[in-house]
């Protein structure tokens, strides 16, 4: 398990919990999580999911899709993340449409996987607005439509979500569902880059290579900037 996926659950559930008062159940085990005392925040959550709390029926799923003090498993995974995304939790969805996207403790189901990502996509779940423009891109359960892609991309890119900006980047180049734009598609892959994406800095040399010095060098200080301040935020 990658450890900064460990601190997108909890993002995700505080973020939930930010709109009423947390769940104390919840809470309890959530400390029992963050000291990685994953048998203790397995027990105290699985009173609060029979009881219907989604961040902690989210919770579950999380332990049992990364075996955290429990043999990994993704069909039980997916049992609670789906009781979770009933309620409107946008991690659960983003969840399940990766379940349903991959095949992984569900069968794999592109037109599912579409439909949980747009409804976690609608919760201002980045990655999830970032998955369902790839489907619209890829036409992957979805009509093919590359003026949704983008707009999802840049939905994602401005949360400094990395994959959307080095995609939406690579839209703006090619002139894909938006007007072309190398200046802007150098800009969102220069942020990619800062980001750490992958495959980025391959593609922002390939796009240097239609700007002038001048250009570079403007669009280089604009995305520092808009990083240094995202970061600031």
């Amino acid at each position: 398990m990658r450890p900064w996926r460990t601190w997108i659950i909890i993002i995700f559930m505080l973020a939930l919990g930010a709109c009423s008062t947390p769940d104390p159940r919840f809470t309890a085990g959530l400390n029992s999580f963050q000291k990685a005392d994953y048998s203790t925040a397995r027990a105290k959550w699985r009173v609060a999911a029979d009881a219907g709390v989604p961040n902690a029926q989210h919770g579950l799923g999380w332990i049992y899709e990364n075996g955290l003090g429990v043999p990994q498993n993704y069909k039980t995974s997916a049992k609670w993340s789906s009781k979770a995304a009933d309620q409107g939790h946008g991690g659960a969805q983003l969840n399940l449409g990766n379940f349903y996207d991959n095949g992984r403790g569900l069968p794999k189901d592109y037109k599912k996987a579409a439909a949980y990502f747009s409804r976690a996509a609608e919760n201002n779940i980045a990655e999830a607005q970032n998955n369902l423009g790839q489907m619209y891109k890829l036409g992957h359960g979805v009509k093919q439509d590359y003026e949704k892609a983008a707009q999802l991309f840049l939905a994602a890119a401005r949360q400094n979500y990395a994959p959307a900006q080095n995609s939406i980047g690579l839209m703006f180049f090619k002139g894909q569902g938006i007007k072309q734009d190398a200046e802007l598609a150098f800009f969102w892959i220069s942020l990619a880059s800062l980001n750490g994406q992958a495959g980025s800095e391959h593609n922002l040399t390939f796009v240097a290579s239609f700007l002038d010095k001048n250009q570079i060098k403007r669009l280089d200080d604009e995305a520092v900037e808009w990083h240094s301040r995202w970061k600031k935020a």
